[in-house]
């Protein structure tokens, strides 16, 4: 019963990517750590009068980044698998606003 289960958790996580890094464009990955990180900071760092005026800031700063809304869905979506991709922007996020609360 035991090895039958960890057979199922292996393919279980063979087929969710096995927190493999998704093939993004390296410059799409950069532009997009680099605005998801600006987005975050600018919301954590100010204050908001509503949750759509966060939600509006935080969505301005993201399309700021230049990036079509195609590469910008498919960084979102590489961040959802992509541990390493997470923590980029988590480190980012530290070096522009320190950690702000």
């Amino acid at each position: 019963m035991r090895s039958r289960l960890l057979v199922i958790c292996f393919a279980a996580a063979v087929a969710g990517g096995c927190g493999s890094r998704a093939s993004l464009d390296p410059k799409v990955e950069s532009a997009y750590v680099d605005a998801q990180a600006h987005a975050l900071c600018l919301v954590q760092t100010k204050a908001f009068a509503t949750l759509a005026a966060l939600h509006t800031a935080y969505t301005n700063a993201l399309k700021a980044s230049g990036l079509s809304a195609d590469d910008l869905a498919a960084a979102q979506e590489a961040q959802e698998k992509d541990v390493d991709l997470r923590l980029r922007v988590s480190d980012k996020v530290v070096a522009l606003c320190g950690g702000a609360k």
